[in-house]
């Protein structure tokens, strides 16, 4: 007989970006990313770890790249 926590797939790692990887990914000012991070469809923070807000790399590159598609179909 199978355990029920037999199934269970351990949760994959993330890489997770603070405020001045987003502003050298985005290419802004650390000043800058708080206001850029309020636009609308922007990936909303995922942790506060010892003061630093951080973001999921990974949705943040997916906001990129449906906005660099975005941005070929308005050509």
């Amino acid at each position: 007989m199978k355990r029920p926590f037999e199934d269970v797939q351990p949760p994959g790692l993330v890489a997770l970006i603070d405020k001045e990887q987003l502003a050298h990914k985005l290419e802004l000012r650390v000043g800058e990313v708080v206001s850029h991070a309020q636009q609308v469809g922007f990936p909303r923070p995922v942790a506060y770890f010892r003061g630093r807000i951080l973001w999921d790399e990974a949705a943040v590159d997916l906001w990129l790249g449906e906005r660099a598609d975005a941005r070929q179909g308005d050509l």
